[in-house]
């Protein structure tokens, strides 16, 4: 769909919305940013940053609108992948 190669070590977790509507969040390893991949953006890959998410006024990541279970989904990734986005040594 996106047209991306997902390495053996990355993080990938997919997502459908209530609408049926995919979406993946990708992390590689030690990237200080995540990726994601998003049915209403013909799955361009964005590059992501927990401080980027927003739940008031209107859910959002960036410029990308998402509904209350997208935004908490990608805080639950954002959270549970913090230890990945460490620099490797």
């Amino acid at each position: 769909m996106a047209d991306v190669e997902f390495a053996p070590n990355d993080i990938v977790k997919p997502f459908e919305n209530d609408c049926g509507e995919p979406m993946v969040f990708w992390q590689k390893r030690g990237e200080p940013f995540a990726v994601l991949l998003h049915h209403d953006l013909d799955w361009y890959p964005v590059r992501i940053q927990e401080p980027m998410l927003r739940f008031w006024p209107i859910p959002s990541i960036g410029g990308t609108i998402l509904n209350e279970a997208e935004a908490h989904w990608l805080m639950g990734c954002f959270k549970s992948t913090e230890w990945w986005r460490r620099p490797v040594e």
